[in-house]
């Protein structure tokens, strides 16, 4: 009897963090349609634009679902349709919202290496979308990711990681050409609502 109930609460101490997470994330699907989403985005080109042009930014974030130790949170910058800047982590070193917002939003301005440094001028014509991702999951054959609908976590040898969002990556072919070009060892999906 007593071996049954160690093995069930060993199971159920890896069971409650997915069933957490995999509830985090239909809250914060609840909250995209909700119209403290776009005071989210709002609040995120508010912060861009403040520091860009060193001015301060008097938006609040409204009250949100949970996040911290439980979702990814990445900035994306699209400008022209073409991504101009991507920041963000699995896992944070803040709990409090804003302050994540806030340091991603410089990192996508000013540290994706892939792209240059956002000008001031693009804010006119640039939106900003928040992704919330829940963990990444290994996959074993990338023809079967629908790429529309999952993000994409690159690791190379190096364990340097790329994450793609929704929708960044479009196709397959493109994806394979990445892994071949940047020689990923590990392909992994995860699970994302877009705030826009």
């Amino acid at each position: 009897m007593g071996i049954r109930i160690l093995i069930l609460c060993f199971f159920l101490s890896f069971l409650f963090p997915l069933l957490s997470e995999e509830n985090s994330l239909e809250d914060w699907k609840k909250f995209s349609k909700t119209k403290s989403a776009d005071l989210v985005v709002d609040f995120i080109r508010c912060i861009a634009y403040s520091e860009l042009n060193l001015k301060s930014c008097d938006k609040k974030l409204p009250e949100t679902p949970s996040f911290f130790g439980e979702l990814g949170l990445f900035i994306t910058i699209v400008n022209n349709g073409k991504v101009r800047g991507c920041f963000g982590a699995f896992r944070h070193k803040n709990t409090h919202l804003s302050n994540v917002l806030q340091e991603y939003i410089r990192g996508a301005l000013r540290n994706d290496p892939r792209y240059p440094p956002l000008e001031s001028e693009e804010l006119k014509t640039a939106y900003f979308l928040l992704t919330v991702a829940d963990s990444p999951s290994p996959v074993a054959d990338i023809d079967t990711i629908s790429l529309a609908r999952f993000g994409v976590y690159l690791v190379k040898e190096n364990n340097q990681g790329f994450v793609y969002v929704p929708g960044e990556i479009k196709s397959h072919s493109s994806l394979k050409r990445i892994i071949k070009k940047e020689k990923i060892q590990d392909v992994n999906v995860f699970k994302a609502i877009l705030i826009k």
